[in-house]
């Protein structure tokens, strides 16, 4: 079954409806590479590995040549980069490290703005080579910034197209939606899986918060004390992560200077300035685990947690052998640590290497507790092996089964199910919750009530004297916190147009609403606007046109459909008018892109009219005149035209000064003064017109006169 996605007009379509022409929101751009550095430029030459104990990471950064190349430094109050290799030069990167590789997408844009091609890309930062480089058809993966969350194996990443959060495959670099959440410009996960984001006050500076990884919620932990550069009001490219070695959060940003790299204390989001980076922009920032040497213990294994009420009991064998393969007889100890801790929780001293071992921790929290265990010998230390579980109430899932209607005095009525299971995958059955409900008519969700019981909810407040189409969705909350989101429902309110209606988007936005979009497959869209890629168009009349974009990173069967408002057909003759663009390019550009003109009776399934599937290349008329009889409909109270658009990946369909009339209407037969007996046609202002007049004519012939619509 083909998936519907549906929106007004006005509301972008999808988070994830990513086309390669798609443009960037707001800062997701790269620094300005004409700024000049007013600092002394450090050189570039590599410099010995510092000892251990320091945090190094690696970054993208900008060359002396132009380029972009792939460096490395060693934190501290005087850091030099070290070029490791260059990378294709692209407008914009973003990536991690996961395992001892390195993970990046990067895209291009172009003249104006949109995003012409993404990459997905793996390089092995040791061996200084590409793994591989794989082009992507979708955008979902360019992002403000990426991290890697051990404790879940996942890689999140702040997209540049919306203020969400998507989960990438590292291998085929495919991009999930993941939850909603504030717009940030960094993400970065600690040692115990905490999600951490940078984001941009309204003041200028800069704050950390920590974020849900299940919810999106975001929680402010304080601010850095740090001005973002800024141009037009938004930031540049920017990364921040957590060392493995001190476990201390560093975060790179554009300065007027270069790149100032500063560590950021993630109990207050104070941020302390260490240096200036001798480069326009350091992206991508990561670091990679440590080489163990040999005879350090391997990881541990068969690791379970299991939640008991507010206790997690905790299971795992020791290693039987060493990183190198050796068989293990030196184990000094295992240390369980929670969360992101640097003292451990639990150790088991003199462990015995493959035996199993358990640990209660009677002093877990409510919701996601996370630990890691570490074996150690004399040598050195095994890599961490990860587990969580969660205790207490479960965060709810979404509630299921949302759908909206109308009352009896033209409210909107929303209706729900109770979630059957929470995000953590716990049951609800028993557990106490209520319900916040949202409503959006064309911009970001209001919360119109909370702390609902009931599974319904009577939106009141809105104004139904105008015709609208809100969308509703609804979230419940139990002691754990507030769940995600359902799916959003929408529902006609207020009274239907009557006719006559006209809309030729004059003023280059709709006059009436609501006009919903629904896209009903491969990402298919109407767009309002004055530019499509057929030559020689242009709004047929006033500033804007319908255009249902059928070339421009949208596959052959992308699908979409624009509707109008509510129609109200109680007339004796209805009939649709509109204006629709052909052009014939030649025998080898007959693209079958075309547009069926639909009818839905209230609210019902949409059904073709008769006549009305229209190619753009069957004549070269341009901007071309239909007049589709109604008359099947007249009568009808709720009725909605929809104008179904099918790409074949050819040119865009252009549809413009849109009418829905009663053909009839004043078509009486009136006494005329005249009794010559020839026919005599005027316009409305009581000019002679000829027989091929169009619009309303008065027809006065003998004795009688009539008004016809033509």
């Amino acid at each position: 079954m083909r998936k519907i996605l549906i929106s007004t007009l006005a509301i972008t379509v999808s988070a994830l409806s990513y086309g390669a022409d798609m443009v960037p929101k707001a800062g997701a751009r790269r620094a300005d590479m004409n700024r000049e550095l007013t600092a002394p430029r450090l050189d570039a030459k590599r410099v010995d590995r510092k000892a251990a104990g320091r945090a190094s990471f690696h970054a993208v950064t900008a060359s002396e040549g132009g380029g972009m190349e792939l460096s490395s430094f060693t934190v501290g109050y005087s850091a030099v980069l070290s070029p490791e290799m260059q990378i294709v030069t692209a407008s914009g990167y973003s990536g991690t490290s996961v395992g001892d590789k390195f993970y990046y997408c990067d895209f291009n844009s172009n003249s104006s703005g949109g995003i012409s091609s993404v990459n997905w890309n793996c390089i092995d930062v040791a061996g200084k080579r590409v793994v591989f480089t794989k082009s992507q058809t979708t955008a979902n993966a360019v992002c403000m910034d990426m991290t890697y969350d051990e404790t879940t194996g996942k890689l999140y990443g702040m997209s540049a197209m919306a203020d969400v959060v998507v989960t990438i495959d590292p291998e085929s670099g495919a991009a999930e939606y993941a939850f909603e959440t504030l717009p940030f410009y960094t993400l970065a996960a600690d040692a115990g899986g905490q999600l951490y984001g940078m984001l941009l006050e309204q003041d200028g500076g800069a704050s950390l918060y920590t974020i849900n990884k299940l919810t999106g919620a975001a929680m402010k932990v304080g601010s850095t004390g740090v001005k973002m550069l800024t141009q037009d009001g938004v930031s540049y490219f920017q990364t921040m992560a957590f060392s493995r070695v001190d476990g201390k959060l560093y975060w790179l940003t554009p300065s007027a200077v270069g790149t100032d790299l500063y560590r950021v204390d993630a109990a207050t989001g104070k941020a302390n300035n260490l240096c200036t980076l001798s480069t326009l922009e350091a992206l991508c920032m990561f670091d990679l685990p440590a080489e163990l040497p040999e005879g350090s213990p391997a990881r541990v294994s068969e690791v379970t947690a299991v939640a008991d009420d507010m206790k997690v009991n905790l299971s795992f064998k020791a290693p039987a052998k060493s990183v190198d393969g050796a068989e293990l007889t030196d184990l000094t100890r295992i240390d369980i640590y929670r969360g992101g801790s640097k003292e451990a929780a639990y150790s088991v001293d003199n462990a015995t290497p493959g035996a199993e071992y358990g640990w209660s921790d009677t002093e877990a929290k409510a919701g996601i507790n996370s630990y890691r265990i570490v074996a150690v010998n004399g040598v050195g230390e095994s890599l961490p092996a990860y587990v969580t579980a969660f205790c207490g109430d479960d965060i709810p899932g979404a509630p299921t089964g949302v759908n909206a209607d109308t009352d009896t005095n033209g409210y909107p009525v929303v209706a729900w199910n109770a979630p059957a299971k929470g995000m953590n995958g716990l049951d609800m059955e028993g557990v106490a919750m209520t319900y916040n409900v949202y409503r959006s008519t064309g911009g970001a969700d209001v919360k119109v009530a909370e702390g609902l019981t009931e599974l319904s909810y009577c939106d009141r407040s809105l104004d139904i004297t105008r015709q609208d189409y809100p969308y509703y969705s609804v979230s419940a909350v139990s002691s754990a916190g507030e769940g995600l989101k359902s799916a959003r429902v929408g529902v006609h309110v207020g009274p239907a147009y009557k006719l006559p209606f006209e809309e030729a988007f004059m003023e280059g936005t709709p006059a009436t609403a609501p006009w919903t979009m629904q896209s009903l497959n491969l990402g298919g869209t109407w767009e309002l606007g004055i530019v499509s890629n057929a030559p020689g168009t242009g709004p047929y009349v006033g500033e804007a046109m319908l255009i249902f974009k059928g070339f421009v990173g949208v596959a052959p069967g992308a699908e979409a459909r624009i509707v109008t408002p509510v129609l109200d057909l109680n007339a004796a003759g209805p009939e649709l008018r509109f204006h629709f663009f052909h052009a014939d390019f030649g025998d080898d550009m007959h693209f079958d892109d075309h547009m069926v003109v639909e009818v839905s009776v209230d609210g019902g399934e949409f059904e073709a009219l008769p006549d009305a599937d229209l190619y753009q290349y069957i004549s070269n008329s341009r901007w071309t005149e239909y007049v589709l009889p109604l008359d099947a409909y007249a009568g009808q109270e709720n009725v909605r035209i929809g104008f179904h658009g099918i790409s074949a990946g050819g040119m865009d369909l252009v549809l413009d000064n849109i009418r829905v009339l009663d053909r009839l209407a004043g078509c009486a037969l009136v006494e005329a003064e005249d009794e010559s007996g020839c026919v005599l046609r005027y316009n409305l202002q009581g000019q002679p017109v000829g027989e091929d007049a169009r619009g309303v004519v008065i027809e006065v012939c003998g004795g009688s006169a009539r008004k016809i619509i033509r």
